[in-house]
């Protein structure tokens, strides 16, 4: 069975309580980032519609604007007004912590200090915080898992990275390919950075969407992605944050359907045939019928052998045994189209 088979990647510990492997469904997040505009009920009703329409976890961004941008910068002014209380964080986790998981971006080291207090079992490490070395090693040291967005990133980065918060085991990180561009450009988003990233770092590989619709997001679990991220809203119409290239609850409850039905096609890890094929293998099985009279002490050879399929199934001599008789004596005659036995 494949299960007794060692896979590749390390088993990728979400959480105390729950892995991820090769053989595990995909685990998708709806990232709600910012779309919820600092509006506790806009993010109330957020993660309640993102649970409604099949994702397995929420994510948002939380940054302290004054520590994270300069107050000049256009990011500045969309993160100042993107701010949750830590209570209403709180009220979302205690509400919706039994339907799903519940985690963030910190988007500096106050913010992290927010999340411990939020007691986040996961991280998500975005890719325009891969040169905050002293945030990047400061997640590390929380012990909690990391996934990890590659968006910018060369091979050789992405490998200092991983040095960086990788643990022990090597057990605490997924790693996301990713298009650091909005919305990302479908035919430049070189899906089989996935399968490479899975590869070269031995590690559970995925893929963050910031392509408009969901198509990108349907061939990397084709792919072999195991965790998906596309971001969520309520309106895709809206202007500015996130909106733009999110989703909205219909178009996301839709894409995790297709996403479920592309690994029910995937199937498991194994070579096999199904049960409706073990009855037509049994009336395609190619028999060794003598194409000529054969008498009793006549050597056998591909002369006087024919190799057909034949109406019934037989306890003849199969073609995959043919050499087993061949240049050998027939021990019986037999007429033209006869089925040969031992």
């Amino acid at each position: 069975m494949f299960n007794k088979i060692k896979l590749s990647p390390i088993d990728f510990c979400l959480t105390t309580n729950r892995k991820i492997n090769l053989l595990s469904p995909t685990f998708i997040i709806a990232e709600i980032g910012i779309n919820h505009e600092g509006k506790f009920n806009l993010a109330n009703t957020l993660v309640d519609k993102a649970f409604k329409a099949g994702a397995d976890a929420v994510k948002f961004q939380i940054v302290n604007p004054d520590h994270s941008y300069s107050k000049n910068t256009k990011s500045y002014e969309i993160f100042k007004h993107s701010i949750l209380s830590e209570s209403s964080y709180k009220k979302l986790i205690k509400k919706y912590e039994s339907r799903g998981l519940i985690f963030a971006t910190p988007g500096d080291l106050d913010s992290l200090k927010l999340c411990e207090k939020l007691k986040f079992k996961l991280y998500k490490i975005s890719s325009g915080l891969l040169s905050n070395i002293p945030l990047l090693e400061a997640i590390k040291k929380t012990n909690k898992s990391i996934i990890l967005s590659t968006g910018m990133a060369y091979d050789k980065e992405v490998s200092k990275i991983i040095k960086i918060i990788m643990n022990k085991n090597r057990n605490n990180i997924s790693v996301l390919h990713a298009v650091s561009l909005y919305p990302a450009p479908i035919l430049k988003i070189n899906l089989n950075s996935i399968k490479f990233i899975e590869k070269k770092y031995k590690v559970i590989s995925g893929y963050s969407d910031h392509c408009t619709g969901w198509e990108a997001c349907k061939i990397a679990v084709a792919l072999g992605a195991k965790v998906i991220e596309k971001h969520f809203t309520l309106d895709n119409t809206r202007h500015g944050f996130d909106h733009g290239i999110s989703l909205n609850p219909k178009d996301f409850k839709q894409m995790v359907k297709e996403i479920r039905f592309i690994e029910k096609i995937k199937g498991d890890f194994n070579k096999k045939p199904i049960c409706e094929e073990l009855k037509l293998k049994n009336s395609i099985v190619r028999y060794c019928v003598a194409s000529k009279e054969i008498l009793k002490g006549d050597i056998i050879n591909i002369n006087n052998v024919h190799f057909k399929r034949i109406n019934k199934i037989s306890n003849g001599i199969k073609a995959f045994d043919f050499k087993k008789i061949r240049e050998k004596k027939s021990n019986k005659n037999y007429k033209k189209n006869d089925i040969l036995v031992y």
